[in-house]
């Protein structure tokens, strides 16, 4: 034991190793979830369930433009052996980005009438025009993480991440609490959220290989369409994943927006947002450390990618048992103590969607394995299954009139599809599928009945 603790700690001192990057990023993370949970409460309090769920739509159009605007390319950049390229994919995706802005800005200025009208917030069409703007600072925020993470600067990265949640969080509160509980104080905190890490990366020693003076160095269309071919697979299946998967996500706020209004938008917003503070402190500190590492494995020791990433998902499902188990269970009565007896029903929402996210935690990590082993195209074909059967799930409960219905189909649905596609990341490693799914859902059912008969106890001889 002694020397496994010791071992531990040589590790985390050694620059750039596996161990350190993920002690950072794991620091950073628990810092920022911190302050996310800490602030929650009182945010809550602040603004309502529809001004949530008026948020959620600004903020869904935002992520829809940016899934597609850079084809998926930024995510290519941590892969290439050497500089020059990375930097000409680095360039392409600012091009594309740029273009993004002026076409959505463009749009804006022609339709925003019926386009105010169709999502629903004519009271605060002006603030559309955040959108485009919004939309150009993430994704240039998206190429400066994907180049720091080629480089390992994980610090940096962390740093940020703290300040921005610090400054975006502040000026919520501040403005809900001096001003008024309203869209623009969640609005105009998002923005300061995104400007204010565009400006800890501008003023980073990496951005200068970003700069303006690199920026026509070997840029040509020859150089970028060649860039493009060979990682075409990014836009082919990545992207065109990637989007599923989030339009899945997504398409229950606008179809709730029209059918239940605002407020029912609100209460499953803010539970997405709780189930994945989590996933954030966990999940996103390990994935950039672990596809890192896994690319680096299978350049130079291909035979230990199984290892590492088995061993990665039973680490993911052990941490991820409990918290979500108790969320699953639990959910009505921690959101009405904690949050306020207006989100109750965000509560329960969150109890439907729990254990999905059990293991949404494990393949935010492992999925990257599709990347690292080009097989995008089983990602894409897993999320075009995940989206179809959350429609199905979320369609019979809409034409039944029960939001309850639709919300708990939707959640058994994306669980069932979730756990089909980690168990086939693990296949594709050729590990024992059948023995790791059968331990996987006794580990599960198991945790869930306990959690169960602790509740039946208590509301039988406490309450």
């Amino acid at each position: 034991m002694k020397n496994i603790v010791k071992n531990t700690f040589a590790q985390i001192k050694q620059e750039g190793s596996f161990t350190r990057n993920f002690a950072v990023s794991f620091t950073g993370t628990t810092l920022v979830t911190a302050i996310g949970l800490l602030t929650t409460p009182i945010i809550s309090r602040l603004y309502s369930p529809v001004e949530y769920g008026q948020l959620s739509i600004f903020n869904s159009v935002i992520n829809n433009i940016v899934a597609i605007s850079m084809l998926a390319y930024t995510n290519a950049i941590p892969l290439p052996k050497y500089k020059g390229v990375a930097l000409l994919l680095a360039k392409m995706c600012f091009i594309l980005a740029l273009c993004t802005f002026l076409s959505a800005t463009g749009v804006l200025v022609l339709f925003i009438d019926p386009i105010a009208a169709w999502l629903n917030v004519e009271n605060n069409k002006n603030w559309l025009y955040i959108i485009p703007v919004s939309v150009f600072i993430y994704s240039i925020n998206m190429i400066f993480n994907s180049w720091l993470t080629r480089y390992k600067k994980f610090e940096k990265k962390t740093v940020l991440s703290i300040s921005t949640s610090i400054i975006s969080r502040g000026f919520t509160i501040s403005y809900g609490f001096f001003i008024a509980g309203q869209l623009v104080g969640l609005l105009l905190g998002d923005f300061i959220n995104k400007i204010s890490e565009l400006f800890g990366y501008l003023l980073s020693r990496e951005s200068k290989l970003l700069s303006a003076r690199n920026a026509l160095r070997n840029l040509s269309v020859k150089n970028l369409w060649r860039v493009a071919k060979w990682y075409r697979e990014f836009p082919l299946y990545m992207m065109t994943g990637g989007y599923i998967s989030m339009l899945s996500y997504q398409f229950p706020i606008f179809i709730l927006n029209r059918g239940f209004g605002s407020a029912v938008v609100g209460f499953y917003s803010f539970s997405i947002s709780l189930l994945e503070l989590p996933i954030n402190l966990i999940g996103s500190a390990i994935a950039p450390v672990f596809y890192q590492k896994a690319s680096e494995t299978q350049n130079n020791n291909p035979e230990r990618l199984s290892e590492i990433t088995l061993s990665l998902y039973y680490k993911m499902l052990y941490l991820g048992l409990f918290p979500f188990g108790v969320i699953t269970i639990f959910g009505d009565l921690l959101f009405g103590y904690v949050f306020g007896k207006q989100w109750i029903t965000a509560g329960l929402f969150t109890g439907y969607l729990g254990y999905y996210y059990v293991f949404k935690l494990t393949s935010q990590s492992t999925s990257y394995i599709y990347t690292i082993l080009k097989r995008q195209r089983y990602q894409l074909i897993g999320n075009i299954i995940l989206m179809a059967a959350r429609a199905v799930g979320l369609a019979i409960g809409i034409m039944r009139g029960d939001v309850n219905e639709a919300m708990l189909l939707f959640g058994l649905s994306s669980l069932v599809c979730t756990f089909m596609i980690d168990m086939h990341i693990l296949h594709l490693l050729k590990l024992p599928v059948l023995r790791i799914a059968a331990r996987s859902i006794f580990l599960l059912s198991a945790v869930l009945l306990l959690l169960k008969l602790l509740r039946l106890g208590l509301e039988n001889y406490v309450f």
